[in-house]
């Protein structure tokens, strides 16, 4: 069996496509925004000066950034969720995240205070999204962008960070690697519970890193970021979902990187409920 991470790059090429546009989007939105927030201070402070009354020609450019920011900040939202949805090897918070976005950027004209609540707990959630897309793809710039990107205002350059880590991953050559030459060994048989938890013991010779885990022949998978040491490791993988499976024996195919490979090794598990 051939298998690379890279051909799942390809398989969700449409929704890091997303996710990407989404920030690109997020950025637009901002610099948006905030033309609109520099409008109303300068408009309001030739007010205090002059006495004079505001320019209605300030107030319509104002009011039509605002409303572009608000159809910005929603479609980013809906590209967010969209894209975190729709990864077939992900399982987390960052599509309910993506939905607070969504909502802030409705509110953030009516109640401000409230919405920068929200992004910021949107942008916490899609955080721990990004962090296994960047431990799964090896690009740390995406782990760096997020954290960014909680913060208001230099919130900005977490979005730029984001959708460059993001593009670098769609565009990383393609290369294939082949089944494990016995690096990783499975002690005795694993484990599959109902809950969503798969417990391995294997003895590895190498040091690496499991970077994904699905079980052949149903659609359960997903990405993860599990360190193997020398010997022995007792593996847990948490596939994020409840299973629905037969009490039988399943195949468990797992990536694992190292510096300088990366390979597969199917091991076998029951489940047991």
């Amino acid at each position: 069996m051939l298998v690379t991470l890279n051909l799942m790059i390809v398989n969700e090429a449409t929704e890091f496509s997303k996710l990407r546009n989404a920030f690109l989007l997020l950025t637009v939105t901002e610099i948006v925004y905030f033309s609109s927030v520099i409008i109303e201070i300068t408009e309001l402070l030739q007010v205090l000066s002059t006495g004079n009354i505001v320019s209605l020609n300030g107030l319509i450019t104002s009011l039509l950034l605002q409303i572009l920011a608000l159809i910005l900040g929603i479609i980013s939202g809906i590209f967010l969720y969209s894209g975190f949805r729709n990864l077939s090897v992900y399982k987390g918070r960052a599509d309910t995240g993506s939905l607070l976005v969504i909502v802030g950027s409705v509110f953030i004209h009516i109640i401000g205070f409230v919405s920068i609540i929200l992004f910021i707990i949107g942008f916490a959630l899609i955080k721990e999204g990004l962090d296994r897309i960047a431990n799964a793809y090896g690009e740390e710039l995406i782990k760096h962008g997020a954290i960014l990107n909680v913060f208001p205002i230099i919130s900005i350059i977490g979005f730029i960070v984001t959708a460059v880590g993001l593009n670098r991953i769609m565009n990383k050559p393609l290369t294939t690697t082949t089944v494990s030459s016995n690096q990783v060994k499975e002690i005795g048989l694993g484990i599959i519970r109902s809950n969503g938890y798969i417990y391995l013991t294997l003895d590895s010779k190498i040091y690496g890193t499991i970077t994904s885990a699905k079980i052949e022949g149903t659609p359960y998978a997903v990405m993860l970021s599990i360190p193997l040491t020398l010997g022995i490791n007792n593996v847990i993988i948490n596939m994020g979902t409840p299973l629905f499976l037969s009490p039988t024996q399943y195949k468990v195919t797992l990536v694992i990187t190292t510096g300088y490979s990366t390979f597969t090794e199917t091991l076998q598990a029951i489940y047991n409920p």
